[in-house]
């Protein structure tokens, strides 16, 4: 194995384990939602507005996220948002009102964006080096991450969800140091052509829509289906929602990139969505 090729594997590995750190972080959010209702009293209206603050700063981050990316690059905005996320990941359990909680929600929101931006900039990078469809496999590790800050929550159950959220920052906050000197520098974009605002085609609408769709499935299962279940009366396991909805995602991502090598794109895309409406179709029966 060459230089280059070693190199290019270590690569994939960090950038692998980056969004593995963040996908950790997002399943133990999701496992502490319910805690973080119950410990300050929230209705389902209030904590709509913690949810809110969480997506309006991911919404108002990701725009600001390629301009940032084309000044200091994307492996740089990369390190720097994942641990600025890890770090918010830690402040939620000091929440004491609402107004507060839903300022740390914001923040980790606003960093989460910027992370999610720069990191698929950066997977995208590895991607056209390695000369075949990957990047599949880092949504993967996205999932499997989930799928492990999910289960931790369930071992641990809603009492110990500041143990677990301040667990999993610490965990990502090593994964990130550890990746730091193996992540693909790339090449700096172009800052004239990067911060240019243009109105999207309607090819980009379109799949702006698609993953609009993608989204709110998703947040829906991270946001609501660990309080679903409390309110079923079933606190011990409410954070196996999430989980299993990770365990399938992880399932789905990891052949994802043989199917895509074989289908191509705009089949996975087409036959992915109906096989997500048929499920949303199942799960509402």
């Amino acid at each position: 194995m060459s230089r280059i090729e070693l190199a290019l594997r270590r690569a994939r590995l960090a950038t692998a384990a980056i969004f593995f750190g963040n996908g950790l972080g997002i399943g133990a959010w999701a496992a502490a939602i319910p805690a973080l209702k119950l410990s300050l009293a929230l209705s389902d209206a209030t904590l709509s507005v913690v949810l809110l603050a969480f997506a309006a700063g991911a919404v108002l981050s990701m725009p600001l996220a390629g301009g940032l990316a084309a000044r200091v690059g994307p492996h740089k905005l990369t390190l720097l948002s994942a641990l600025a996320f890890a770090l918010a990941l830690a402040l939620p359990p000091f929440a004491n009102s609402l107004i507060v909680l839903a300022c740390m929600t914001f923040a980790l929101g606003f960093c989460n964006g910027l992370l999610d931006v720069s990191m698929n900039a950066l997977a995208s990078g590895v991607e056209k080096k390695w000369g075949g469809a990957i990047m599949s496999s880092f949504h993967a590790a996205f999932s499997l991450g989930g799928l492990v800050g999910a289960l931790a929550g369930a071992w641990l159950g809603l009492p110990l969800f500041g143990t677990l959220m301040w667990g999993c920052s610490g965990v990502a906050i090593v994964l990130t140091l550890v990746a730091r000197a193996h992540l693909d520098t790339g090449e700096r974009y172009p800052t004239s052509e990067a911060v240019k605002w243009k109105l999207p085609t309607s090819a980009a609408l379109a799949l702006c829509a698609i993953a609009a769709l993608c989204m709110l499935i998703e947040g829906a299962m991270a946001d609501w289906s660990g309080v679903y279940l409390v309110s079923l009366g079933q606190p011990p396991i409410a954070a196996l929602g999430f989980a299993a909805f990770s365990a399938t995602m992880t399932l789905g991502r990891i052949t994802g990139d043989r199917v895509v090598n074989a289908l191509g794109h705009a089949r996975v895309i087409q036959w992915g969505g109906a096989l997500a409406m048929l499920g949303l179709a199942l799960a509402a029966a």
